[in-house]
Protein backbone atom coordinates (compact mmCIF):
# COMPACT_ATOMS: atom_id res chain seq x y z
CA UNK A 1 0.00 0.00 0.00
CA UNK A 2 2.84 2.65 0.76
CA UNK A 3 4.60 2.04 -2.47
CA UNK A 4 1.81 2.85 -4.52
CA UNK A 5 0.47 5.99 -2.46
CA UNK A 6 4.91 6.92 -2.91
CA UNK A 7 4.30 6.72 -6.31
CA UNK A 8 1.33 8.79 -6.69
CA UNK A 9 2.01 11.18 -4.35
CA UNK A 10 5.60 11.47 -5.81
CA UNK A 11 4.71 12.84 -8.73
CA UNK A 12 1.97 15.37 -7.67
CA UNK A 13 4.53 16.52 -4.88
CA UNK A 14 6.67 17.17 -7.99
CA UNK A 15 3.89 19.34 -9.83
CA UNK A 16 3.65 21.64 -6.56
CA UNK A 17 7.41 21.77 -7.09
CA UNK A 18 8.14 22.36 -10.67
CA UNK A 19 4.78 25.33 -9.85
CA UNK A 20 6.39 26.88 -7.40
CA UNK A 21 9.88 27.15 -9.85
CA UNK A 22 7.68 28.77 -12.10
CA UNK A 23 6.95 31.34 -9.72
CA UNK A 24 9.95 31.93 -9.04
CA UNK A 25 11.89 32.14 -12.18
CA UNK A 26 8.77 34.09 -13.45
CA UNK A 27 9.40 36.66 -10.01
CA UNK A 28 13.11 36.63 -11.17
CA UNK A 29 12.04 37.27 -15.10
CA UNK A 30 10.12 40.13 -14.34
CA UNK A 31 12.80 41.43 -11.35
CA UNK A 32 10.32 41.34 -8.46
CA UNK A 33 11.53 39.75 -4.89
CA UNK A 34 9.55 36.67 -4.22
CA UNK A 35 8.87 34.99 -0.80
CA UNK A 36 9.53 31.57 -0.43
CA UNK A 37 6.64 29.91 0.40
CA UNK A 38 5.38 29.38 3.86
CA UNK A 39 5.50 26.30 6.05
CA UNK A 40 1.56 26.11 6.44
CA UNK A 41 1.26 26.32 2.54
CA UNK A 42 3.50 23.63 1.92
CA UNK A 43 1.86 21.70 4.48
CA UNK A 44 -1.31 21.93 3.35
CA UNK A 45 -0.03 21.16 -0.35
CA UNK A 46 1.99 17.79 0.89
CA UNK A 47 -1.61 17.10 3.35
CA UNK A 48 -3.62 17.34 0.20
CA UNK A 49 -1.44 15.70 -2.07
CA UNK A 50 -0.88 12.85 0.71
CA UNK A 51 -5.10 12.26 1.23
CA UNK A 52 -5.87 12.51 -2.58
CA UNK A 53 -3.60 9.63 -3.10
CA UNK A 54 -4.85 7.75 0.02
CA UNK A 55 -7.91 8.13 -1.34
CA UNK A 56 -7.41 7.12 -4.99
CA UNK A 57 -5.92 3.92 -3.37
CA UNK A 58 -8.69 3.06 -1.59
CA UNK A 59 -11.17 3.73 -4.62
CA UNK A 60 -9.20 1.33 -6.62
CA UNK A 61 -8.58 -1.39 -4.25
CA UNK A 62 -12.53 -1.64 -3.19
CA UNK A 63 -13.42 -1.82 -6.31
CA UNK A 64 -10.62 -4.55 -7.08
CA UNK A 65 -11.30 -6.56 -3.73
CA UNK A 66 -14.81 -6.35 -4.57
CA UNK A 67 -14.49 -7.86 -8.16
CA UNK A 68 -12.19 -10.26 -6.57
CA UNK A 69 -14.41 -11.48 -4.23
CA UNK A 70 -17.52 -12.18 -6.73
CA UNK A 71 -15.16 -14.17 -8.82
CA UNK A 72 -14.51 -16.50 -6.09
CA UNK A 73 -18.17 -17.33 -5.52
CA UNK A 74 -19.38 -20.89 -6.83
CA UNK A 75 -22.67 -20.14 -8.69
CA UNK A 76 -21.40 -19.00 -12.08
CA UNK A 77 -25.03 -18.85 -13.37
CA UNK A 78 -26.24 -16.36 -11.11
CA UNK A 79 -23.49 -14.28 -11.03
CA UNK A 80 -22.33 -14.26 -14.83
CA UNK A 81 -24.15 -10.81 -15.20
CA UNK A 82 -22.89 -9.50 -12.33
CA UNK A 83 -18.96 -10.14 -13.26
CA UNK A 84 -18.90 -8.78 -16.45
CA UNK A 85 -20.55 -5.45 -15.00
CA UNK A 86 -17.44 -5.23 -12.41
CA UNK A 87 -15.13 -6.53 -15.20
CA UNK A 88 -16.07 -3.25 -16.94
CA UNK A 89 -15.83 -1.79 -13.89
CA UNK A 90 -12.50 -3.15 -13.39
CA UNK A 91 -11.44 -2.14 -16.65
CA UNK A 92 -12.77 1.45 -15.85
CA UNK A 93 -10.69 1.74 -12.71
CA UNK A 94 -7.69 0.73 -13.86
CA UNK A 95 -7.71 3.75 -17.11
CA UNK A 96 -9.08 5.89 -14.35
CA UNK A 97 -5.87 5.06 -12.15
CA UNK A 98 -3.36 5.51 -15.11
CA UNK A 99 -4.66 8.66 -16.14
CA UNK A 100 -4.63 10.07 -12.15
CA UNK A 101 -1.49 8.74 -11.38
CA UNK A 102 0.66 9.22 -14.39
CA UNK A 103 -1.29 11.18 -17.17
CA UNK A 104 -2.21 14.61 -15.38
CA UNK A 105 0.79 15.26 -13.67
CA UNK A 106 3.04 14.59 -16.59
CA UNK A 107 1.05 16.95 -18.49
CA UNK A 108 0.90 19.41 -16.06
CA UNK A 109 4.85 19.42 -15.79
CA UNK A 110 5.02 19.39 -19.30
CA UNK A 111 2.99 22.65 -19.64
CA UNK A 112 4.89 24.01 -16.79
CA UNK A 113 8.52 23.32 -18.87
CA UNK A 114 6.39 24.66 -22.55
CA UNK A 115 6.14 28.17 -20.33
CA UNK A 116 9.25 28.11 -18.83
CA UNK A 117 10.91 27.78 -22.88
CA UNK A 118 7.93 29.99 -24.37
CA UNK A 119 8.53 32.49 -21.96
CA UNK A 120 12.25 32.37 -21.90
CA UNK A 121 12.40 32.27 -18.04
CA UNK A 122 15.50 30.49 -18.08
CA UNK A 123 18.58 31.71 -20.10
CA UNK A 124 20.61 28.91 -22.14
CA UNK A 125 22.62 27.55 -19.94
CA UNK A 126 26.62 26.15 -20.71
CA UNK A 127 28.82 24.26 -19.38
CA UNK A 128 28.57 22.94 -15.31
CA UNK A 129 24.81 24.90 -15.47
CA UNK A 130 23.59 22.42 -18.03
CA UNK A 131 23.93 19.83 -15.36
CA UNK A 132 21.88 21.80 -12.89
CA UNK A 133 19.35 21.68 -15.44
CA UNK A 134 19.45 18.06 -16.15
CA UNK A 135 19.14 16.91 -12.10
CA UNK A 136 16.00 17.18 -12.04
CA UNK A 137 15.23 16.10 -15.55
CA UNK A 138 16.99 12.84 -14.59
CA UNK A 139 15.24 13.07 -10.87
CA UNK A 140 11.62 12.87 -12.14
CA UNK A 141 12.55 10.50 -14.99
CA UNK A 142 13.82 8.61 -12.45
CA UNK A 143 10.53 8.76 -9.97
CA UNK A 144 8.64 8.37 -13.35
CA UNK A 145 9.64 4.97 -14.34
CA UNK A 146 8.04 1.91 -12.63
CA UNK A 147 10.90 -0.13 -10.47
CA UNK A 148 11.15 -3.94 -10.38
CA UNK A 149 11.34 -5.65 -7.32
CA UNK A 150 14.76 -6.61 -7.02
CA UNK A 151 14.62 -10.74 -6.90
CA UNK A 152 16.48 -11.94 -3.58
CA UNK A 153 19.09 -14.25 -4.90
CA UNK A 154 20.13 -17.41 -2.61
CA UNK A 155 23.88 -17.97 -2.04
CA UNK A 156 24.36 -21.64 -2.43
Amino acid sequence: MSSCIFLFSSKYLNCFVSYEILILLRNIHQVVRCNPPSFLKVTLQAAAVYLFSITVFTIHYSIGRYYYLQSEQDDFTIYANIREKYSQLVNANFIWSIVVIYVFPILFIVCVSITIIFRRYMPSVTGKMKELVRIPLYTFAYLLLPKEKEKKHSSQ
